[in-house]
């Protein structure tokens, strides 16, 4: 937090900060990767790309909140969740998408699948 604090007073902050920052948001991927593989049942590439979409936009939307009013954060906040659930859903639509087209290989060998 001191980071984005530091970032929001100076537009060109110390590169010292970046590696501590990049090792949380390492850390926060990684616990979140682990999570959504065991609550999704989904194969890890799938869950670290969708942990990766997420907490990047909620890294930048703690940014965001620094420079905003109550008001427009409680809309930040709406727009997060929404932003949070469409990558959720569409890394789950994409997992099984990619389960069906497996399975019709499976069934006409030789053919490609597009």
């Amino acid at each position: 937090m001191l980071f984005v604090c530091y970032c929001v007073s100076d537009p060109e902050p110390p590169r010292r900060f970046a590696p501590p920052l990049r090792a949380k948001s390492s850390t926060l991927l990684l616990e979140l990767a682990d999570y959504l593989e065991l609550e999704n049942r989904m194969p890890r590439s799938f869950t670290e790309a969708q942990a990766e979409a997420m907490v990047t936009i909620v890294f930048n939307a703690g940014a965001e909140a620094l420079d905003i009013d109550v008001e427009q954060r409680c809309l930040l906040e709406e727009r997060l969740v929404l932003q949070l659930r469409m990558i959720s859903k569409g890394a789950y639509y994409w997992y099984r998408r990619e389960q069906e087209r497996m399975a019709i290989a499976r069934h006409l060998p030789g053919d490609k699948v597009e």
